[in-house]
């Protein structure tokens, strides 16, 4: 009755697209990555036809929150109402749960890495490549001079060295765990922390974002970021990844907020992004289909 297509730009969506016509089936796309410079930069013209072929003929679609509304709506035209909110989530309730622990998992793994207590923790977690802009974060605090933050890293990649080499050379404290497989360990290192940032220059969405929402952290998250039109809301700050000030203001700013206050604010914001709320919005434009 339905058919699902899993993005719009590929030839195959293409062509499913113009089968679904042809034998008047309904079809509706799936789409759970848009960074928020898109709504921005001017489409090339010939792709923006064929783009536009599929999506307006499509039933709905289910897309990353308020980036993909705006997305299909001012660039093609698309309706609003028929276009719902994906709620793109991870496992928050295991982190929540972690989270009844969170004062001995805070001490344990500040002590295991050599973290005092009074130290400010600046967490960055995923891969560590140019993209990622995680350079622009040692140049900023280095800006800023404060010797009592901390930046602490979940992640790894090809640009490790260069930056343990570019911290070691302004004398910013920098710790980087590697990648830390089993999930459930990743996610105690959210409790050491105090500030989550995010400084992409191009990230659909950001799922690192609710990860570190669960657990209760303000959050800095490059405007770019799919994410920060949804979760970023007085529990912290969008920033301007390729503006090493705006980055370096944004930081001094919120070790200097109420942290209790924004802390409470991002598990507010985060609470309805489930995966119970992801199903039920997926049942209710199925269901929209088949009554129609």
């Amino acid at each position: 009755d339905i058919i699902i297509l899993g993005g719009y730009e590929k030839p195959t969506y293409i062509l499913i697209s113009l089968l679904c016509r042809i034998y008047k089936k309904k079809y509706i796309i799936i789409f759970d990555g848009i960074s928020c410079n898109r709504l921005y930069e001017k489409e090339n013209k010939f792709k923006w036809l064929i783009k536009n072929l599929v999506i307006k003929h499509s039933s709905a679609i289910w897309g990353n929150g308020i980036v993909s509304k705006r997305y299909f709506n001012e660039v093609f035209n698309y309706p609003l109402e028929k276009i719902y909110n994906q709620y793109l989530t991870i496992d928050g309730e295991k982190i929540k749960q972690i989270g009844k622990e969170k004062g001995n998992i805070r001490k344990v793994l500040r002590e295991k890495y050599g973290i005092k207590n009074d130290e400010k923790v600046l967490h960055y977690s995923g891969r560590l490549v140019e993209v990622k802009n995680v350079k622009a974060v040692i140049e900023a605090l280095n800006i800023i001079g404060d010797k009592n933050i901390t930046l602490f890293i979940t992640g790894d990649g090809i640009q490790r060295k260069e930056l343990e080499q570019l911290a070691d050379t302004l004398n910013i404290k920098i710790i980087i765990t590697g990648f830390i497989n089993n999930q459930e360990e990743l996610f105690k290192h959210y409790y050491l922390s105090d500030v989550f940032i995010l400084p992409s220059i191009y990230e659909p969405w950001g799922l690192v974002v609710n990860e570190a929402m669960f657990a209760g952290l303000p959050v800095l998250v490059s405007y770019i970021c799919g994410s920060s039109l949804d979760l970023v809301n007085s529990n912290g700050y969008t920033i301007d990844p390729n503006d090493i000030d705006d980055i370096a203001i944004k930081i001094n700013k919120i070790f200097n907020d109420n942290m209790t206050e924004m802390s409470n604010k991002s598990l507010d914001i985060i609470k309805k992004w489930t995966f119970k709320n992801s199903a039920e919005s997926y049942n209710n434009l199925i269901k929209s289909l088949l009554i129609k």
